[in-house]
């Protein structure tokens, strides 16, 4: 029988390696796309067998998959992590707006790579992998129209449109935002200023207000 001690030590070097892989998957997926994407690429840049690599994941689309529902996983927890009752007045609400939408900004904008395999690569290409991006757009959708809702209720927000159609619009223009930018058609503007804008639009709306 294996001490404790000794079963932990020998995991620490497996989930490195599981780790390892992962890491460079992340790489060939956001550098050749999912169908060009090989395992034979992936091992080669961890620098294993390729009968080793089969002990860890079963197949590409497994490791896909973890990576999207980490990365998707990580930036609901985020969003989370609001509580849209605290924000009491305007200026409590429009900082929580902006801290909103600079969680999603810098989720996507840090991680280039895992946001390149999200808004590119993993649309379509499964139902179960397509089914994995719904869900997430789903739950950021609903945390959104919770904010949206609180703000009408607070009186700051117009309440002629209904909270889930202003979230939808919101989660669309601020997702399709970071994609130009990271398709680099809206990059002569930094990720500070994008949020700016995006925010206004969120809360100013396109208009120009009457002096």
């Amino acid at each position: 029988m294996v001490e404790p001690t000794k079963k932990i030590q020998l995991q620490a070097p497996k989930e490195k390696t599981r780790t390892a892989i992962l890491e460079a998957a992340r790489t060939v997926f956001s550098e050749n796309g999912y169908h060009n994407a090989n395992v034979s690429d992936i091992i080669q840049k961890v620098g294993m067998a390729q009968g080793s690599f089969y002990n860890y994941f079963p197949s590409k689309k497994s490791i896909f998959i973890e990576l999207l529902e980490n990365f998707t996983q990580k930036l609901v927890d985020a969003l989370e992590k609001y509580t849209v009752e605290n924000a009491s007045d305007r200026d409590t609400y429009s900082a929580m707006a902006i801290g909103i939408a600079s969680t999603v900004s810098i989720a996507f904008t840090e991680d280039a790579k895992l946001a390149k395999i999200f808004f590119w690569e993993a649309n379509g290409i499964e139902s179960d992998i397509t089914e994995i991006l719904e869900k997430a757009y789903l739950k950021i959708t609903k945390i959104t129209e919770r904010f949206m809702l609180h703000g009408q209720k607070m009186g700051i927000l117009r309440d002629d449109i209904p909270a889930d159609v202003l979230a939808a619009a919101d989660v669309g223009i601020s997702i399709h935002m970071i994609k130009e930018y990271l398709s680099g058609r809206l990059n002569q503007y930094s990720k500070e200023k994008l949020l700016f804008f995006n925010v206004g639009i969120q809360l100013g709306g396109m208009m120009k207000q009457k002096e």
